[in-house]
């Protein structure tokens, strides 16, 4: 829950939004005292903060021990992004076999596109978390990390959002219905998202 998390996790959110939201782009160097001001908290827990993120590849650090946001290249993205389409698939056939009952208790909103991002990716972790292994959320959201850079870039345009929002609400409303054209959709709805990385996205990166 939001207020049982530390002032490092609070960091770690503050920093990983912000390059979501881009404000802090690929390259941007980043400023502990700065943003210790910012979160009104002592330096320590941004620096835990800033070492959580650069092991998990969303920033790198200068030869001055400087942090700065790392670059991701779209090919880089398209294999996470299979990665993690891997793990959900084999979750949501297991789900669906299984025929269990923990999505139902989520409530599923009529148009996820309208939500904001903040909205969207607590219902996707509660999702997330009622379909996945401890062991399998752990990884997906390490991985999801690592995609902040190119996320930023889906989420600046509406019409990937409003078509993967779209999406993901009627692949959610498929699993809670024990449906396997669920693992269907989500699988073409990815293969969309990568293809996109690996044309548009990349055409703006270069």
């Amino acid at each position: 829950m939001g207020s049982d998390k530390t002032c490092a996790d609070k960091a770690y959110d503050y920093i990983r939004d912000s390059i979501l939201t881009g404000r802090y782009r690929a390259g941007t160097p980043l400023n502990p005292n700065m943003m210790a001001r910012e979160l009104s908290c002592s330096v320590v827990p941004v620096r835990e903060a800033l070492i959580r993120l650069k092991s998990r590849g969303v920033l790198s650090q200068s030869r001055r021990s400087e942090c700065y946001v790392a670059s991701l290249e779209p090919r880089e993205a398209a294999t996470i992004y299979r990665a993690i389409a891997a793990i959900y698939s084999s979750a949501m056939e297991r789900y669906i076999t299984t025929r269990s009952l923990t999505l139902r208790a989520l409530p599923i909103p009529e148009d996820l596109s309208s939500l904001g991002l903040v909205a969207c990716r607590e219902f996707f972790q509660n999702v997330s978390q009622s379909i996945l292994t401890r062991n399998e959320y752990e990884v997906v959201y390490m991985l999801v990390d690592r995609l902040c850079l190119i996320n930023a870039l889906i989420f600046e345009n509406p019409d990937y959002m409003e078509k993967l929002m779209r999406g993901f609400g009627d692949i959610v409303v498929l699993m809670s219905e024990f449906d396997n054209a669920a693992v269907e959709r989500y699988q073409q709805l990815i293969s969309y998202l990568i293809y996109e990385i690996e044309t548009e996205i990349k055409r703006k990166m270069v």
